[in-house]
């Protein structure tokens, strides 16, 4: 398992969804939305249903957690979390 850090891009999106997830659902529901997805940051790149993203870019890979989608690669053992984007948004877009 590589250990990951998570880019500029990525902390941001982690703010954005869980200052919108609190005012939708509730802080308590926030709190464990961000934990949930966080945990699978843990376990990158060996959980199930990772899936190669190189139409993006070569090396890009992701995973789908619930309404997200956490995009990373691995770099000499090294493994940053690009983004994560709503299931909806167009990665080509963002990335």
């Amino acid at each position: 398992m590589a250990s990951f850090r998570l880019s500029q891009q990525a902390r941001e999106s982690l703010e954005g969804i869980y200052a919108y997830s609190i005012e939708t659902f509730g802080k308590r529901r926030a709190k464990h939305y961000l934990r949930t997805i966080q945990k699978k940051f843990q376990d990158l790149p060996d959980v199930i249903g990772v899936k190669s993203r190189d139409e993006i870019n070569p090396g890009y890979m992701s995973i789908r957690v619930e309404s997200h989608v956490v995009f990373f690669r691995i770099r000499n053992g090294q493994g940053e979390v690009l983004d994560v984007l709503h299931r909806r948004m167009d990665p080509s877009e963002h990335l």
